[in-house]
Parts: structure tokens; sequence; C-alpha cells
């Protein structure tokens, strides 16, 4: 299987991107706009992978999509709930992710050794270390908005 780098590319540049704009939303400010547009793009990015990237077991289209429903409704229970679900679907597999070396990686996942590979899966495995700290901020943060937020007009 060929590593794309637009895809190894996108890994590094979306945690960067999810990062900055989770971390610098105010705490008085909404939390569903910005994680409703990260969760829609990490469905559209699991769906890619789905259906023509290779990996049919994929199943991030499922809670990212929730989570993007519960996000752009401005459900926090649902919210807090389908951040639970993205963590499953990052913590299931850890263990495992995080025990192959880079070059176990590269060939289990990728089918090659060739440096690309290689490199690839250092990214993915820093991607997935990532992922799985983010999403758990994102549901602190879900966990503290208070129980009564309701959106003010206007600040969506």
């Amino acid at each position: 299987m060929s590593i794309n780098p637009v895809t190894t590319a996108l890994m590094p540049i979306s945690q960067t991107v999810a990062w900055y704009l989770v971390s610098t939303t105010p705490a008085t400010a909404s939390l569903f706009q910005p994680v409703g547009a990260l969760s829609t793009f990490y469905c559209l990015w699991a769906l890619y992978n789905k259906y023509l990237g290779g990996t049919p077991q994929e199943l991030g289209h499922i809670s990212m999509g929730l989570l993007a429903l519960a996000s752009f409704s401005e459900k926090r229970v649902a919210a807090i709930a389908a951040t639970l679900l993205v963590l499953l679907n990052f913590a299931v597999p850890a263990y495992t992710v995080l025990s192959w070396s880079a070059e176990e990686a590269a060939k289990i996942v990728k089918k090659t050794t060739s440096k690309a590979g290689i490199i690839w899966a250092y990214i993915w495995k820093a991607y997935f270390v990532s992922s799985i700290c983010f999403w758990s901020v994102v549901l602190y943060k879900f966990i503290k908005m208070p129980s009564n937020y309701t959106p003010v007009a206007g600040s969506s």
C-alpha cells in the first residue's frame, strides 16, 4: 500500500489546527462551533479512509459524525457522550498501536518497510497520542461547561 503524502501531512496539520482552535476558544465562548467543524473534518477524513483509502475497518466516521451532530445541535450531554465514543475509538487499539515500533506499524498497516512508510508510522503514532490527549481535553471542557449553557444569539 503506498504512502499518501497528503494524508500523511494532514495528520500533524490537522492536530495543530485542532489544538489551536480549542485552546484559543475563550472559556466564555461556545466550544460547539470549533468542535463541530473539527469533528466534521475528521468524519469526512474517516469516510475517505474507509471507502477510498484502503482502510475498510475504519469506524471513525460514526463517532465523529455523532460528535458533529451533537456539536451543531449544541447538546452538551450528547457532545460529552460522543466525545467519549471518539476517545473509545482511540483507546481500544491504543495498546497495540503504541506498542508497535515504527517499522512494525509501517509493515502491518501500510504493508511496507520503506523509509516513507517508517516516517508515516512515526507521524501516525504521534498523531494517535496527540488525538487521545486532544479529545480528552475536549471532553474535559464539555464536562466543565455549565450544564445550563444556552447559546447567546449571534455567538456561534
